[in-house]
């Protein structure tokens, strides 16, 4: 826990944060790698979560054992998401309050996401959530991924706001990680594992969903100066 802040902007992570599309990756990599006949163990799969493409690669291809299979099971698993979406893909429960509460008292707000930029922005608009934003940071801008802090002071950088003056809402180990080697106040709202010690180390507000953030912003924006 780190001492008092004055918020001027929240950064919200995307996938499992508040886009429920993490419980999806993961049935899309367990299709696909039946198809290539491997199995993908669930701790690796939780690691991948909060990683861009590149930073995943390494691990899938000594896993499978070849760069040219790693790469065709990375574009059939995210065909097979792509058509999962169609039908699942949804926002976190309570995502869409805590985006319209936060824009209607007047914080700035950022995306922060592994994400390719165009993959984030078809999500957003498909939920209408794209105009509460000002500013998408994506994957592909990057040269390092998550946990390296980057994305964040990227965010930040964009805002126009001194990184100790943002909250980021993350759910991922990689996520939160990041937020915290940037300087920034971390809330996790956990989404596939809960937090082990060493992330709850770094995390300053542990919420079980979006809608108890919701319920505690006043506390949480009194708290850090509002």
């Amino acid at each position: 826990m780190r001492g008092e802040c004055m918020i001027k902007a929240v950064i919200f992570d995307m996938d499992g944060t508040l886009i429920d599309s993490e419980r999806i990756a993961i049935i899309a990599w367990n299709r696909s790698a039946k198809r290539f006949g491997f199995e993908i163990p669930l701790e690796m799969l939780h690691g991948f979560i909060g990683m861009t493409r590149d930073a995943c690669m390494g691990t899938l291809t000594e896993h499978v054992g070849s760069e040219r299979i790693a790469n065709e099971m990375f574009e059939d698993h995210k065909v097979i998401e792509d058509e999962l979406y169609s039908t699942m893909l949804d926002l976190k429960p309570g995502a869409r309050e805590v985006v319209e509460n936060l824009h209607a008292r007047g914080l700035k707000l950022a995306v922060a996401t592994s994400t390719r930029t165009i993959q984030a922005h078809e999500k957003f608009d498909r939920f209408g959530l794209t105009p509460y934003f000002d500013v998408f940071t994506c994957g592909d801008e990057l040269n390092r991924s998550k946990p390296e802090p980057d994305i964040f002071l990227l965010a930040a950088s964009r805002l126009g706001v001194d990184p100790a003056s943002c909250v980021v809402v993350e759910d991922s180990f990689n996520g939160i990680r990041s937020a915290y080697a940037a300087g920034l106040y971390t809330v996790m709202v956990p989404d596939q594992l809960p937090p082990t010690e060493e992330i709850l180390a770094l995390v300053d507000k542990k919420c079980d969903s979006l809608t108890e953030l919701q319920a505690q912003l006043p506390e949480l924006l009194a708290v850090c100066g509002d």
